[in-house]
């Protein structure tokens, strides 16, 4: 894969990066609860540092970082993709949080297969990136468990 390829496939990444705050941002304003407001705060801080080593990447900011694999609940493989709407339930925003942090870790795992060999610092920022997302998809996926499953 040629530098310019890496540097299309880093502009997409950040482009839906800055969705996904944006995301956050908008369920942050759509919960009355408190502790759950603040996570959503937090998930768009994490997205904005992921924002971030994107545009900052190097080989160097990479090096040091380790990968942590983990294993994907799959609570959200059992629900449609949905659209954001005013008035939606926390359900509706817990199911599209998990689908959305789905839908990003299988593109990070796309394009580090896509780097796989050709850059290995570019494999590593998105294998790296694929399992950020992986982690935020399984806390959405545990909260669903908690607070909708357990609950009813």
């Amino acid at each position: 894969m040629d530098r310019k390829k890496i540097e299309e496939y880093i502009q997409f990444a950040i482009e839906k990066e800055i969705e996904a705050y944006e995301f956050y941002l908008k369920c942050s304003e759509l919960t009355d609860k408190a502790s759950l407001k603040q996570t959503f705060l937090d998930y768009a801080a994490e997205e904005k540092k992921h924002e971030q080593l994107l545009s900052e990447f190097t080989p160097e900011t990479v090096a040091e970082r380790e990968l942590h694999e983990q294993q994907d609940l799959k609570i959200a493989d059992f629900f449609e993709d949905m659209d954001f709407h005013p008035g939606m339930s926390m359900q509706e925003i817990l199911i599209m949080a998990m689908k959305r942090e789905d839908s990003a870790y299988r593109m990070y795992t796309i394009l580090a297969e896509k780097g796989s060999g050709a850059d290995p610092a570019a494999e590593k920022l998105f294998r790296l990136l694929a399992q950020e997302e992986l982690k935020h998809k399984n806390y959405f996926q545990r909260e669903y468990d908690d607070h909708i499953l357990r609950d009813n």
